[in-house]
C-alpha cells in the first residue's frame, strides 16, 4: 500500500489535475507521462510510441478532458486509434490495455470526472451484478471494453446504487476502493496479475 501511495503522489506531481491548463502538453510531457503510467500500473502498451504521437495530435485536449461533461470519445479515441499498430493474433489484449490506459491518462488529469478501467474493477463490477443487479442488463468484460460511455453508465449505476451505500465518496475515491477491492477478492499470480492490468 505504501508502495503504490508513493506512486500516486509522483502521478500527481507530474499530472497536476489540479491545475488548469489550455492546449496540449509538448511531446516531451506526453511521453514522460506515458511511461510514467505504463510502469507504474504495468498497462504492458505494446506501442508507446505511437500513443504519444497519436495524444500529440489532439489539439484540444486539455479544453476536452476539462469540459463540463465527460467527453466519452477521448477515451475511445486513445484506445482504438492505437489498435492498428499490432498484428491480429495481439489485438485483443493490446484493445484491452490501450483502453486501460487511455481511462488512466484522461483519469490523471481530471480524477473526478473519468473513471478508471482495469480488469480488476471490471471484475468487481462484474461480480456485484452477478449477485445484485445494479444494472438494466447483464455484461462482461469485454462489452465494459467496447465503449467507454457504456462503462461510465456501469460504474455510475454501481456508485448510486443504495445498497452499496457509497454515493457519497469522491469519485476516485471510489475508483480506488473498487482496484483494491478487486485486487483483494480476486487474487492472481503475480504474473497474472501484470498481464491483467
Amino acid at each position: 500500500m505504501k508502495h503504490y501511495q508513493n506512486q500516486e503522489k509522483c502521478i500527481k506531481k507530474f499530472f497536476k489535475p489540479d491545475v488548469k491548463k489550455e492546449g496540449k502538453d509538448s511531446h516531451n510531457d506526453i511521453l514522460f507521462k506515458t511511461l510514467m503510467l505504463n510502469s507504474f500500473y504495468s498497462t504492458k502498451l505494446q506501442a508507446p510510441l505511437y500513443v504519444v504521437e497519436y495524444i500529440e495530435t489532439i489539439e484540444d485536449f486539455y479544453h476536452r478532458v476539462g469540459s463540463d461533461e465527460t467527453d466519452y470519445d477521448l477515451i475511445d479515441q486513445i484506445a482504438w486509434k492505437n489498435d492498428r499498430y499490432v498484428g491480429n493474433n495481439e489485438r485483443y489484449n493490446n484493445r484491452r490495455n490501450c483502453f486501460s490506459f487511455a481511462t488512466k491518462y484522461c483519469h490523471h488529469h481530471s480524477p473526478n470526472k473519468f473513471r478508471i478501467y482495469d480488469s480488476f474493477v471490471a471484475k468487481v463490477l462484474i461480480y456485484a451484478q452477478f449477485h445484485h443487479q445494479f444494472y438494466h442488463e447483464n455484461f462482461s468484460e469485454s462489452d465494459l471494453q467496447k465503449s467507454y460511455e457504456f462503462f461510465h453508465k456501469v460504474w455510475d449505476a454501481f456508485k448510486n446504487d443504495d445498497r452499496f451505500n457509497i454515493s457519497h465518496f469522491e469519485n476516485w475515491e471510489i475508483d480506488k476502493y473498487l482496484w483494491l477491492l478487486g485486487k483483494d477478492y480476486f487474487p492472481t499470480s503475480k504474473k497474472n496479475q501484470e498481464d491483467e492490468k
